[in-house]
Order: C-alpha cells, then sequence, then structure tokens
C-alpha cells in the first residue's frame, strides 16, 4: 500500500486494501473513526451487522466477529448470543447487572476453564475420620468428632457412649436393632413385645436411667427399685394420673404388693377394698390424735375387739376422762318381740374369779330399772342413803 501522510489521511473518509495479484479487497479502512447511527434521530440507528460465522476466521487477531450468535474479539467470547448483559445475584439480591468477570475465592472452590467453558469446583474438605457426622465447628469450617457417628451399613448413629440406632422421622422414635448394650445409655424401640410400638429406655445391667430436672436428680430407676428424689430439704410432690376431679387413677402391684416406707399422708378419702388393714408391729396407734370424733363400723353387725388372743387383757374405753361423761353400751330401742342381752364378764373356768365392779366409790348412783337375778351372794359393805335397794333378791 502506497504511503500516505497524515494530513491526507484526515481527509479519507475511508481506503481499500487490495490483493495485488488477484486484486481482492483484503480489508476497508476508515481512518477517521467509525459511528453507526445518528444520535437522537429515529430511523437511522440500523446497527451492526455482523454475518453469523460458522468457524473463527484463520487470523483472530483484534478481529471482531460472531459465531452462532456469540460475539468474539481477538478470538476471546465477549458477548453471548443477544448481546444480553448478565445479572449476578446473591441469595436472590441482585449484585451486579452488567457483569464484567467472575473470581472465584474460598479454601476448596476451584475455577478452571476449557476453550471457552469454565467450571466451578467447591470440595470442601470434611471434618475428622471417615463415618464422623460433620457439623458447624467455630462457624468457618466443618468438624467431625470419634463420639458423633454414623455407620450406615447398621444404620446406627452412635452419639458418645448412647446407641441410638436410626432415627425414624415419621414415626418419631430412635430404633437401635441391638437389643443388648454393653456400655451408657439408649433410647430405642425394640422387640420385647412383638408389633408393638413402645419405646424403650434401657441401661446396660447393674446401671440406672435418670431423669433429671436443672441438674437435680427427679426420679431414677434400676433393676430392682423405682426411686422418686429431688432436692435435699424440700417437699416433693409426685403426681399420678389425671387432675381431673372426676377422674380415676389406679396403681396395680405384682402379687407382693406396695411398700410404702416413711411417713405416708392422704389429703382425702382412703378406701382399703381388700378386707384387711394389717401392721407388724406390737403396738398399733389408729387415729390416735387430733380426731375428736370417731365413728367405726356403723353398719357392722358383728363387732370383735381383742376376741382371738388367749393372754391376758386390759380393755380400757375413756380411762383417761376427767369431764362430763357417758359411756352408751345397747341403749337403743329393741324392737316387739326382740331381746337384747349384755354380757359382762360371763366366762369364766372352774377356780377362776370374774369381778365386776358398777359405779364409783367417790359417790354416785347405780340404777337397775329391770329385775336383778344374783346367782350367789349379795354384799353390801357400807348402806348410805344413795344407796337405794327397790328390789328383791333371790338366794
Amino acid at each position: 500500500m502506497p504511503s500516505i501522510g497524515q494530513s491526507e489521511l484526515k481527509k479519507k473518509e475511508f481506503l481499500v486494501v487490495r490483493d495485488n495479484q488477484t486484486g481482492e479487497v483484503v480489508k476497508v479502512i476508515f481512518p477517521n473513526g467509525i459511528q453507526v447511527g445518528v444520535p437522537g434521530v429515529e430511523n437511522f440507528n440500523s446497527g451492526i451487522i455482523l454475518s453469523n460465522l460458522a468457524a473463527a476466521p484463520s487470523d483472530t487477531t483484534n478481529a471482531l466477529y460472531a459465531i452462532n450468535g456469540n460475539v468474539y474479539f481477538n478470538g476471546v467470547l465477549i458477548g453471548a448470543a443477544g448481546g444480553a448483559n448478565v445479572t449476578v445475584k446473591d441469595e436472590g439480591s441482585t449484585l451486579v447487572t452488567t457483569l464484567s468477570s467472575l473470581n472465584f475465592t474460598g479454601a476448596g472452590v476451584t475455577a478452571t476453564a476449557a476453550g471457552n467453558d469454565v467450571t466451578v469446583t467447591v470440595n470442601s474438605v470434611p471434618g475428622g475420620s471417615d463415618t464422623y457426622v460433620q457439623f458447624n465447628d467455630g462457624g468457618t469450617t466443618f468438624g467431625g468428632d470419634s463420639d458423633f457417628t454414623y455407620d450406615k451399613s447398621a444404620n446406627v448413629l452412635n452419639v458418645g457412649n448412647s446407641e441410638l440406632g436410626s432415627f425414624d422421622a415419621t414415626a418419631a422414635y430412635f430404633s437401635n436393632k441391638n437389643a443388648t448394650v454393653a456400655t451408657g445409655y439408649a433410647l430405642y424401640q425394640a422387640d420385647p413385645i412383638a408389633g408393638s410400638k413402645n419405646t424403650w429406655i434401657n441401661a446396660p445391667s447393674g446401671g440406672r436411667v435418670y431423669i433429671a430436672n436443672n441438674d437435680n436428680s427427679v426420679a431414677y430407676f434400676d433393676d430392682n427399685e423405682i426411686i422418686l428424689t429431688g432436692k435435699a430439704a424440700t417437699t416433693q410432690t409426685v403426681t399420678l394420673g389425671s387432675t381431673v376431679s372426676t377422674s380415676t387413677t389406679t396403681i396395680q402391684a405384682g402379687s407382693g404388693g406396695i411398700t410404702l416406707t416413711g411417713n405416708t399422708t392422704a389429703s382425702d378419702d382412703l378406701a382399703v377394698n381388700g378386707g384387711d388393714l394389717t401392721s407388724n408391729q406390737t403396738t398399733f396407734n389408729l387415729l390416735n390424735s387430733t380426731v375428736t370424733s370417731l365413728n367405726v363400723g356403723g353398719d357392722a353387725t358383728s363387732i370383735s375387739i381383742g376376741d382371738t388372743t388367749t393372754s391376758a387383757q386390759t380393755l380400757s374405753i375413756g380411762g383417761s376422762s376427767i369431764g362430763t361423761s357417758t359411756y352408751n353400751v345397747g341403749t337403743g330401742a329393741t324392737a316387739s318381740a326382740r331381746t337384747k342381752t349384755l354380757n359382762l364378764g360371763t366366762g369364766g373356768s372352774a377356780g377362776s374369779t370374774t369381778n365386776v365392779n358398777l359405779g364409783s366409790s367417790r359417790g354416785g348412783t347405780v340404777t337397775v330399772n329391770n329385775d336383778l337375778v344374783v346367782n350367789g351372794s349379795m354384799y353390801s359393805l357400807q348402806l348410805s342413803e344413795n344407796l337405794v335397794l327397790a328390789m328383791q333378791v333371790f338366794g
């Protein structure tokens, strides 16, 4: 191409470069720039039309071209089909709408390019060893620990020394298929009752299962006993069953019965429906204080007090009273043609003596309203105006 000075170039609209041998146009040069369309004037801006090539030109140096709707410059893709801007968002929030580049950072994040394709690999290294369950450790990394593992072949989740088994989210229980737990405690649904959906809390032989509140033991149970406890020197309340007044709570024991140790208080009525109220103590006090009105056996037709022993007996009724007192024995009216019999000391064998004392030696009156039969001798050691003999004596 012949040499042209700058002053001449400024006057040229364009320059056509041809091949000297073939005369073919090699390129068209616009030395003073190029503008497409007229700003602010409609219908004079049709844009630049790039032919859609099937392959890149043989020489892509500083070349602008299009392949399959994608725009390339200098051999590098600069715009996808349609030439639309790329918007980048983070969790739905827009970061940028005219993306110029992307930079991937962070440990375990790798971006690689193969031609115009970029592959981003996020390879987070798990914490700990194989089978360790991952957790957020410190807020920046994944952690794992030997006390928190999962065995996928046995479907067992291990936390510390506890074998919880696999968790069923639908039934909401842990299932431990191993019925024998060597160490620690386990909450599981096992097979002691076939076909059941019972939840079991299991401790190894000789161990205890504790139920605690704020680090204070509330209850524990082992192979032989169930203990309800709590903080020392405090009053404990144990509620069995519903607190609704119309409900009934049943406590059922085995053939050995229920043993209560320590003082027991019943705030309401106590019904003994088994027939016997017994004690293994030689002295037994029943309602011996506070009670001022005592009703015993109001519907009884047969009452026995101290009726089986053959040892010497002392039966005291109101022996300590010093106030005006009344003792009624069989005072109710007897129906017509019925007989009321009161026996005092009627038993006795040969050589025995029965003494019956009525009244006080300090004064008073003994009144006999009916016939008096004395099968023996009657003696009066002292007669006074207070003794009235209004009867016939038969010897």
